[in-house]
C-alpha cells in the first residue's frame, strides 16, 4: 500500500506496511473527526446568536454523564476523569472558595459540608507516579503491553484505597469515583493513548479544493477575554460587604429594566448615525455637479490665455536668432582658449584612468588566486569530511559482521568463513593505508607548491605597491605644475573661474588613491595570515593520518585475538564431538544417576583418609554391575556421613556471605580448591557441579538482589577465570586420536597464568589439570550463570531508572516561563529543576558504591555502566521523538543541563569504571545541541548532518525538525528547502527499506565472552586467601588448614 501526499512544496509516495497503513487511516480518521466536531460546536454557537465582539456574555456548562457500562475502555475513563474534575471544580468554587469569601466579607452563615474526590484526582494525573502518567510511559516503548500497564498499576498502588483488582481478570482494574466503583479493562488503553497526528495529512485536506474541507483545517481564532460588571445606581439595595457586593432577592427587575433602557438609547444612536450618512449623500452628488460647471468654464478661459501666449513666443523666437548671430561671434573668440585648457585637463584625466585600471587587474589577480586556494581548501574539507564518514560507515559494518561472528562462533566452520574474511579485510586496510599515505604525500606536495606561489605574487604585489607609490609622486609634482599653469589662465581668462572645482576634485581622487594603497596593504597582511592557516590544515591532516595508522593497528591486534578464539572453540568442539563418539546409553546413565540421588552415595566416590579422594565412574563395559552393586550392597553409612558434610559445607559456602580477602572472593576460592582436591575435574561422572549452579541460582531467587547479585557477579567470574586458566580441555584426543583422520586439528592448550600453589599429589611447580567432559560442561553453565547475573543486575538498573528518566526528559512547566531568572546558577528554582537529574547522579553514585563494595571487576562495571548510559540514551531519545511537547528550546536546554551533570560524573568517575559511557549519549546529544542552536533556518541539510546531528538519521532529523516549536524566543526551525529535501530523501528510502521506524531499540545482548573476561580479570591466587573460621568445623575442608598453616 502507498500513502501519497501533496502539498506546494511537492509530493512524497511512501510504502507502507499492513500495520503503518492502518494506523495512518485511524489517525485521519481522528483528526477529522476532531476538526468536524470543532466545526459542529462553531456552528452551533454562531447559529444561536453568538457575538464574539461582546463584552458581556452569559455561559452554559453541560456537564459529563457519570458512565458505568458493561465494558468500560478508555473512553469512559476519560470521562469519568472529566467528571471528578468537575466536581473537583464545583466543590472548589462553591463551597470551598464562596464559603471563604462569606468568611472573609464577615458574612453570616451556616457552613456546609461536602464530599472531597482530591485522593481520586491525584491517583489519576499524580506525577510522576499516576495512572495517566504510567500510560504515558509504557506508551513510550513499542514493546509495552496492557499486560504490562496493569502490572505496573497494581505495583505502584497496590495500598491505594481507591484502586482495586478485578476478580475474573488478571488485566482489569477497578477505581472508586465519587458517584461509584466503575471497573475498567485496559485491552485498548495503550492504542487509544497513543495520538500521531501526521501533518502530511493535514496539509493535504488544508488544500482541498473543497472549500468546507479546506475550512475544517484552518486554526480557529482565539477566544475573546469576557469581563464582568456592576451597577453603583441602585448600591442601596445590595448587601454590601467589605470588597464584593452580594445581590438581594427581587433585584432581577430592576436590572431587566436597566437593560431595555440601555437598548433604546443604543437604537436612538444607530437612528441618528443614519440620518446623518443619507445627508451626506446628498451633499456629495451636489458638490460633483458644481465641480463639472466649474471646469467648463475654466476651459473656456485657458484657451483665450493660449492665443495671447503663442503670438509673444513668435515674437521672443525673433528676437533669439538675432541674439544668437551676435553672441556666436564672441564665443568663437573664447573657443581657442578654452581648447588648450581643456586639453591639458583631459591628458590628466586620461593618465589616472590608467593607473586606476592598472591597479584593478592587479586587484584582479589577487582575488582570482585567493578564492582559487579557498576552492581548493573547500575540496579538502569534503574530501576529509567523505573519508570521515566512509571510515563510519565502515565502521558499523564491521560491527554488523563481528555481531553476526560471535553469534557463529559456535562453529568451527564459520570461523574459519570469518577468518578469510577478516585476513581479506586486513589486506584491504593495509591498502588504504597506502594509499591515504600516497595521497598525504600528494597534498603536502600540493601544499607546498600553492605556498611558493603565493610567496612569488607576495613579491609581486610589493612591487607593484612600490611602483604605484612611485607614480603617485610623479602625478602629485605633474599636478603642481598643472595648477600654476590654470593660476595664470584665470588671471587672464575670467570666465574659467569655474574650472577650479575640478582641481579640488583630483585632490579628493589623491586621498582616496592613498586609501587605496592603504587597504592593499591590509589585504597582504591578510594574504599572509591565510597562509599561515593553510600551513596549519597541513598538519591536522597529517595527524589523522596518524590516528588511521592508529586504529589499523588496533584491528590487526583484534584479527589476532579472533584468531586465538578460533583456535580455543575449535579445541572445545573436538573435544565434545569425541565425548559423544563415547556416550553410554540412557538407560544404563539413568540407573546410575538414580542410584546415587537415594542416598547422596552418587555424588562423591570417596575413598577412606588415606587414600586419594576421585570423583569417577567406571568405564560403559562395567557400568551396568557397578549400578547392580551400588543398589544391592549400600556404601558404608561413613561413607554417606561424609557425602552428607560435603553437601553441607558447599552449601554453607554458597549461602552465606563469606567476603573477601584483599579484594578476592573467598566463596570461589574455597570451591575451586575443594574440586581441586576432590579431583572433581578429572572424573568422567559426577553432579557436584549441577548442585553448585542450582544452589548459585537457588541464592539468587531468595536472597535481597541489591546484595547478591554484586556478590555473586565476583565470586562466578573468579571462579570462572580460575577454571579457563587451569583446566586442559583435550583431555580425550589421545583417545580418540584412533577415530580422526590425519588432517585432524593438533591439540592446544588454554593458556593459564601462573598459580603459586601446589596440587597435592604432583610435584612443586605449574601443573595444568586434564578436564573431562563434566568440567568443559560445567565452565560452560558457569558462563551461563556470569551472563545471568550480569543480565539481571542491567534489568533491575533500567527498573529504577525509567521512572527517573521520564521525570528528566521534561523541563518543568516554571522553568519555561520564568525567563532569565531561572538560569541563574545559584538561584533556589534553578536548584528544584535539576532535582531530578541529581537524583540520576545518586543512584548512579550508589550503583558505583555497591560493586566495589563487592570487589566486582572493574571489566564488568565497565560494561554495567555503559549500557546504563546507553540505556539512557535511548529512553531519552525516544521519549523526545514520540512527544512534540519535549522538542522545544527550552526543553533542549534542560536537558542539555542535565547531560553536563551526567559529563561531569563520568569524569569523575575515571575511564578505569565508566569506559566509552560519554559515546553512547551521542543520539540525545546531537539532538538536544540541534534543539537549542539559533538560526536553524539558516542551516543547509549538509551542515546538519555532517556537523550538527551526524549520528542520526534523515527520518529522525526530519521527526525533530518537523515537532520543534520554541516556546522561549519565538524562532523558526528549518527551512522549507532543507524540508523538501528531507521529504526527497525520505521517498527514496521508504521504497527499500522494510521498517519505517524512527525509534531507537534496546540491546539486550550480553556485550563479552569467557576469553574477555579471562584477559581482563587480573590473575587469581586461591591459596594466598584468609580463610573463615567455621571451615574448622567440617572434617572435608581440614586440608584448607593444615595447608594454610
Amino acid at each position: 500500500m502507498y500513502s501519497y501526499n501533496s502539498n506546494p512544496e511537492g509530493s512524497i509516495v511512501k510504502a507502507l506496511d499492513c500495520n503503518a497503513a492502518v494506523a495512518s487511516r485511524d489517525a485521519l480518521a481522528k483528526t477529522v473527526y476532531a476538526r468536524l466536531f470543532d466545526w459542529l460546536v462553531d456552528k452551533i454557537n454562531r447559529s444561536v446568536g453568538q457575538d464574539l465582539t461582546s463584552q458581556i456574555q452569559i455561559g452554559v456548562l453541560d456537564i459529563y454523564g457519570f458512565e458505568c457500562f458493561k465494558h468500560n475502555s478508555f473512553e469512559q475513563f476519560c470521562i469519568n476523569f472529566a467528571n471528578e474534575k468537575l466536581q473537583q471544580h464545583f466543590n472548589e468554587h462553591v463551597f470551598k472558595m464562596e464559603q471563604e469569601e462569606y468568611r472573609k466579607e464577615e458574612i453570616n452563615w451556616s457552613y456546609i459540608e461536602f464530599i472531597d474526590n482530591q485522593d481520586v484526582l491525584e491517583l489519576i494525573e499524580k506525577k510522576p507516579i499516576g495512572i495517566i502518567a504510567l500510560l504515558d510511559e509504557a506508551c513510550l516503548f513499542p514493546k509495552s503491553t496492557h499486560a504490562t500497564l496493569s502490572t505496573k498499576l497494581f505495583q505502584n498502588f497496590r495500598a491505594h484505597p481507591r484502586l482495586e483488582k478485578a476478580k475474573f481478570s488478571e488485566t482489569d482494574f477497578t477505581v472508586s469515583h465519587y458517584a461509584g466503583k466503575v471497573t475498567y479493562q485496559t485491552d485498548t488503553f495503550l492504542d487509544k493513548n497513543r495520538d500521531y497526528v501526521v501533518v502530511e495529512h493535514c496539509n493535504l485536506l488544508s488544500s482541498s479544493k473543497c472549500p468546507f474541507v479546506a475550512g475544517l483545517f484552518h486554526s480557529p481564532p482565539e477566544e475573546s477575554s469576557r469581563s464582568s460588571y456592576k451597577f453603583s445606581s441602585v448600591a442601596s439595595r445590595f448587601k454590601l460587604g467589605r470588597t464584593k457586593v452580594f445581590l438581594r432577592a427581587g433585584q432581577i427587575g430592576v436590572l431587566d429594566s436597566r437593560r431595555a433602557e440601555v437598548l433604546d438609547n443604543a437604537a436612538k444612536c444607530i437612528q441618528r448615525r443614519l440620518r446623518t450618512f443619507i445627508a451626506r449623500l446628498n451633499f456629495i452628488s451636489m458638490k460633483a455637479a458644481a465641480i463639472a460647471v466649474q471646469a467648463f468654464c475654466r476651459g473656456c478661459l485657458a484657451r483665450n490665455i493660449y492665443v495671447e501666449k503663442r503670438e509673444t513666443a513668435a515674437a521672443i523666437s525673433i528676437q533669439k536668432y538675432v541674439r544668437k548671430w551676435l553672441l556666436r561671434r564672441a564665443y568663437s573668440k573664447l573657443f581657442s582658449a578654452a581648447i588648450i585648457v581643456q586639453s591639458s585637463i583631459r591628458g590628466f584625466l586620461t593618465r589616472q584612468r590608467f593607473l586606476h585600471g592598472k591597479k584593478h587587474r592587479a586587484a584582479v589577480i589577487i582575488q582570482a588566486w585567493w578564492r582559487m586556494c579557498m576552492f581548493r581548501s573547500a575540496i579538502r574539507h569534503h574530501q576529509t569530511s567523505i573519508i570521515a564518514i566512509q571510515c563510519r560507515w565502515r565502521q558499523k559494518l564491521a560491527k554488523r559482521e563481528f555481531r553476526r561472528l560471535k553469534q557463529e562462533a559456535n562453529e568451527a566452520g564459520a570461523l574459519r568463513l570469518a577468518k578469510n574474511k577478516l585476513e581479506k579485510q586486513l589486506d584491504d586496510l593495509t591498502w588504504r593505508l597506502n594509499l591515504e599515505k600516497r595521497l598525504r604525500i600528494s597534498n603536502e606536495e600540493a601544499k607546498s607548491s600553492e605556498i611558493s606561489k603565493l610567496q612569488k605574487m607576495l613579491e609581486s604585489l610589493t612591487l607593484e605597491l612600490d611602483a604605484a607609490k612611485l607614480a603617485t609622486i610623479n602625478e602629485c609634482n605633474k599636478n603642481a605644475v598643472l595648477l600654476n599653469q590654470l593660476e595664470l589662465s584665470m588671471k587672464e581668462k575670467s570666465a574659467l573661474e569655474t574650472e577650479l572645482i575640478t582641481i579640488a576634485e583630483l585632490r579628493k581622487e589623491n586621498a582616496v588613491l592613498k586609501d587605496s594603497l592603504d587597504s592593499l596593504e591590509k589585504k597582504n597582511s591578510v594574504l599572509e595570515h591565510d597562509l599561515n592557516e593553510a600551513q596549519k590544515d597541513s598538519s591536522n591532516t597529517i595527524k589523522k593520518l596518524m590516528e588511521t595508522e592508529e586504529k589499523c593497528s588496533q584491528l590487526q591486534q583484534n584479527v589476532q585475538s579472533l584468531e586465538e578464539k578460533l583456535s580455543r572453540l575449535e579445541d572445545e568442539n573436538h573435544v565434545l564431538r569425541q565425548k559423544a563418539l563415547s556416550v553410554t546409553p540412557k538407560s544404563n546413565r539413568s540407573a546410575l544417576m538414580k542410584a546415587f540421588s537415594e542416598k547422596y552415595s552418587g555424588v562423591l566416590a570417596l575413598a577412606q583418609t588415606d587414600q586419594k579422594p576421585k570423583f569417577e565412574s567406571p568405564t560403559p563395559s562395567k557400568l551396568i554391575p557397578f549400578a547392580y552393586g551400588l543398589s544391592e550392597s549400600r556404601q558404608p553409612k561413613l561413607t554417606a556421613e561424609r557425602h552428607q558434610e560435603n553437601y553441607e559445607f558447599l552449601s554453607r559456602c554458597i549461602k552465606e556471605d563469606i567476603g573477601f580477602t584483599d579484594g578476592k572472593p573467598l566463596a570461589a576460592c574455597i570451591m575451586y580448591r575443594c574440586l581441586l582436591h576432590w579431583h572433581a575435574f578429572e572424573s568422567e561422572r559426577t553432579v557436584i557441579f549441577d548442585y553448585i549452579i542450582e544452589g548459585i541460582n537457588e541464592v539468587l531467587k531468595v536472597g535481597d538482589e541489591n546484595l547478591t547479585l554484586p556478590y555473586w557477579l565476583s565470586n562466578a567470574s573468579a571462579l570462572l577465570c580460575l577454571l579457563q586458566r587451569n583446566l586442559r580441555s583435550n583431555g580425550f584426543l589421545n583417545a580418540a586420536s584412533q577415530f580422526s583422520a590425519p588432517s585432524g586439528l593438533p591439540g592446544r592448550v588454554v593458556h593459564g597464568l601462573k598459580s603459586p600453589f601446589k596440587y597435592i599429589g604432583f610435584e612443586d611447580g605449574l601443573s595444568h589439570v586434564e578436564a573431562r567432559y563434566p568440567a568443559i560442561l560445567f565452565k560452560q553453565q558457569l558462563t551461563a550463570c556470569v551472563e545471568k547475573i550480569f543480565g539481571l543486575i542491567r534489568d533491575n538498573l533500567k527498573k529504577e531508572l525509567s521512572p527517573l528518566l521520564g521525570l528528566c526528559i521534561q523541563a518543568p512547566k516554571s522553568s519555561r516561563h520564568t525567563g532569565k531568572a531561572s538560569r541563574s546558577p545559584g538561584g533556589i528554582p534553578q536548584q528544584a529543576h535539576n532535582s531530578h537529574w541529581e537524583s540520576i547522579i545518586k543512584f548512579l553514585d550508589f550503583l558505583m558504591g555497591r560493586l566495589r563494595e563487592n570487589y566486582v571487576p572493574s571489566f564488568f562495571i565497565r560494561k554495567l555502566i555503559t549500557q546504563v548510559f546507553s540505556f539512557i540514551n535511548i529512553s531519552l531519545f525516544n521519549s523526545l521523538l514520540l512527544r512534540r511537547e519535549c522538542c522545544t528550546f527550552s526543553n533542549g536546554e534542560y536537558v542539555k543541563s542535565g547531560l553536563a551533570e551526567l559529563e561531569k560524573w563520568i569524569v569523575g568517575a575515571t575511564e578505569e569504571y565508566a569506559g566509552t559511557s560519554w559515546h553512547e549519549l551521542n543520539y540525545i546529544r546531537q539532538a538536544v545541541g540541534f534543539l537549542v542552536i539559533h538560526q536553524k533556518r539558516k542551516k543547509s541539510l549538509e551542515e546538519i548532518m555532517q556537523d550538527l546531528c551526524p549520528a542520526l538519521t534523515v527520518r529522525q532529523i526530519y521527526r525533530i525538525s518537523t515537532m520543534y516549536w520554541d516556546d522561549k524566543y519565538g524562532t523558526q526551525s528549518v527551512s522549507n528547502e532543507v524540508v523538501a529535501q528531507m521529504r526527497e530523501m525520505l521517498n527514496k528510502d521508504n521504497q527499500n527499506l522494510t521498517s519505517n521506524s524512527f525509534l531507537l531499540d534496546d540491546d539486550l545482548s550480553i556485550p563479552f565472552s569467557t576469553e574477555d573476561i579471562d584477559m581482563a580479570i587480573p590473575a587469581i591466587d586461591p591459596s594466598d586467601v584468609e580463610l573463615p573460621k567455621f571451615l574448622s568445623e567440617y572434617p572435608c575442608a581440614q586440608f584448607l588448614v593444615l595447608h594454610q598453616k
